[in-house]
């Protein structure tokens, strides 16, 4: 365990017979629980403890750990603070990587409750999950597969109303070689700052820690991300949900392409929060396949760490630099597609454009569809009365139509393509 964890306080062991009990104070995760925060009642989580035959330890239980305390804001307002979940956990660890082998935790109903003078705070749900299994394991790496659910999500934040609940949310990360020991010196970090607040790091620390963390770079090969959402509601002066959402990502640390796919499935605003007219033009559905060719993630967050205290033109320029260090990023359309019940509409291609502004063309070559062009334009043009720019757009789409080429079912085709010379052309011509 990283000393700056265990100085923490939030564990605490202690032998019992065959077995140890780890104790996790969860008072210890909240900054200040002994200055502005007064706890009233702290249940810990206490696990069985025990080490196999083999060296690796087993981790296992059942409980409902919980905090309770009052506490005062900046302001000097009074408030109230309630946290509690059930927790059923089995983990086995491996203490030659510093982080477990496999892990099931399952936190059954947490909440969060708050309350400052009349502003409150809630938030519950079903159920949350996080499996992992680290494997392939040599000399403090291992590959990571990583999974975390939410079943049944609410928040609510008053006195305004404000509620948000999230049916279903799913997440899966499978990270190849990832450099567990330097994550831990960085975790290690991290908790040596915690009570002294984390997120206020002078210019100096943040130094320390970009030292660090240019030292352990990589920390992983390659990751890759999937996430999907289903049932989202947000309640604040109107509604807005969303159906289904699905969101992958991919990026390898010796490559500067990174791979991301969306997929949106009914998005609605409150009407009342969109210009006027705008929720007829809000898609059904959302697909594209995106690629990004230039960026260096991990030198770019290297080098912004390592140079906190530069806040300069130049050196914003030198970060820009770090992050994209051949000056172009590419971006590549894939599947694009945006439907809804007036319109529809297909894209693929790419645009080029330049790290530090000017030193690179813009260039492009797209190929954009669009299906029964001129009832789009009809919509538009019945409804100018909603947005004045309505009629404009009417007038674009009829003037592009006479720059497009014709094909079945009704689509209008557009190759557009942009050289570096500055050079424009639509289906081949200037």
């Amino acid at each position: 365990v990283p000393e700056g964890m265990a100085n923490a306080g939030i564990l605490h062991v202690r032998a019992a017979g065959d077995h140890y009990d780890l104790a996790i104070d969860p008072s210890a995760f909240f900054p200040g629980m002994d200055k502005s925060v007064r706890p009233t009642e702290v249940r810990p989580l206490v696990l069985r403890l025990s080490q196999g035959a083999d060296g690796l330890w087993t981790l296992s239980g059942t409980g409902r750990p919980s905090v309770a305390a009052d506490f005062s804001n900046p302001d000097g307002e009074l408030g109230h603070l309630q946290v509690d979940s059930g927790v059923t956990a089995d983990i086995v660890f491996d203490p030659s990587l510093g982080f477990p082998r496999s892990l099931s935790l399952i936190l059954d109903k947490p909440r969060w409750k708050a309350n400052v003078e009349k502003a409150t705070f809630s938030f519950l749900t079903d159920q949350l999950s996080l499996q992992s299994d680290a494997s392939n394991i040599r000399q403090g790496v291992a590959d990571l597969d990583i999974g975390f659910s939410s079943k049944g999500m609410k928040a609510e934040l008053g006195p305004r109303p404000v509620s948000l609940s999230l049916a279903t949310f799913d997440a899966n990360w499978k990270i190849n070689s990832a450099n567990i020991k330097g994550a831990l010196k960085l975790a290690d970090f991290v908790f040596q700052k915690q009570k002294q607040g984390f997120y206020t790091l002078t210019a100096s620390e943040k130094e320390a820690f970009g030292k660090i963390f240019r030292a352990e770079i990589p920390l992983l090969q390659t990751l890759s991300q999937h996430y999907s959402v289903g049932g989202l509601h947000i309640a604040n002066h109107g509604e807005s949900s969303l159906a289904a959402i699905k969101l992958s990502i991919e990026a390898a640390n010796d490559s500067d392409v990174t791979k991301i796919s969306v997929a949106a499935d009914k998005p609605q605003m409150p009407i009342q929060s969109l210009p006027y007219g705008a929720d007829l033009l809000l898609p059904q559905q959302f697909n594209t396949d995106l690629t990004i060719e230039g960026f260096r993630w991990d030198e770019g967050a290297a080098y912004a760490f390592e140079n906190a205290g530069d806040q300069s033109p130049e050196g914003d320029v030198r970060i820009r630099k770090a992050l994209i260090p051949d000056d172009k990023v590419t971006f590549t359309f894939e599947n694009g597609i945006a439907r809804g019940p007036q319109y529809d509409v297909t894209f693929k291609g790419s645009l080029t454009g330049s790290g530090t502004p000017y030193n690179v063309r813009p260039a492009a070559d797209l190929t954009i569809t669009m299906r029964d062009l001129d009832k789009t334009a009809n919509m538009l043009q019945a409804n100018a009365n909603l947005a004045p720019i309505f009629r404009q757009m009417s007038i674009w789409l009829l003037a592009a139509k006479g720059f497009g080429n014709e094909e079945a079912d009704g689509v209008t085709r557009w190759d557009i393509r942009l050289s570096e010379g500055g050079g424009l052309t639509v289906n081949g011509r200037d």
